[in-house]
């Protein structure tokens, strides 16, 4: 699956630090964990400098490697916009410098009608659909579901509630319309 390119071109620290003046440069080792999967989660990560390798445990404790986060990209997006915990872990791959910027910051700065926060967040919602589809793709080859309903649709008894990303889209949308 092709990754669509960035609305934001060539998007440098500079830029965010001065649209977003209460974000923070934050640099991390190789093997670093950046955002743990279950933590609560009020930011996300711009990286600057270096790569991040997104995981997921399975239901039997398996970790799934998702993707990996390059330099002039965003993560941790989808906790910070829905406000539930983190949904995967983000490791260091290399040393990474990344832009931390909380969700009480952006919602203020999109608020006033900041052009580039907006862009920011349709490019949130681009991604967010991308990686939805590579994660059902890859939920897909995992195999048959062990337990089913009556109907024959699977059970979920992890006793995780799903995130609905219909929301998490909604408020991308609104801070685009902004």
């Amino acid at each position: 699956m092709k990754s669509r390119p960035l609305l934001i071109q060539k998007l440098r620290k500079s830029d965010l630090l001065r649209h977003f003046p209460k974000a923070r440069v934050r640099t991390f080792e190789t093997g670093d964990k950046i955002v743990v999967e279950g933590q609560i989660a009020d930011s996300c990560y711009f990286v600057n400098k270096g790569k991040v390798a997104i995981h997921k445990k399975g239901r039997a404790g398996q970790v799934f490697k998702l993707g990996v986060i390059a330099e002039g990209h965003f993560f941790g997006e989808m906790a910070m916009l829905s406000g539930e915990k983190r949904s995967a872990t983000g490791i260091a791959t290399t040393p990474v410098e990344a832009v931390e910027i909380t969700q009480a910051e952006f919602e203020l700065v999109a608020g006033k009608g900041n052009a580039l926060a907006g862009k920011i967040a349709l490019q949130f919602a681009i991604d967010l659909a991308d990686r939805s589809a590579r994660t059902l793709k890859l939920l897909a080859k995992q195999g048959k579901p062990t337990a089913t309903d009556a109907l024959g649709n699977a059970e979920d008894k992890s006793g995780v509630e799903p995130i609905d990303v219909r929301q998490v889209l909604h408020k991308v949308y609104a801070y685009w319309a902004v």
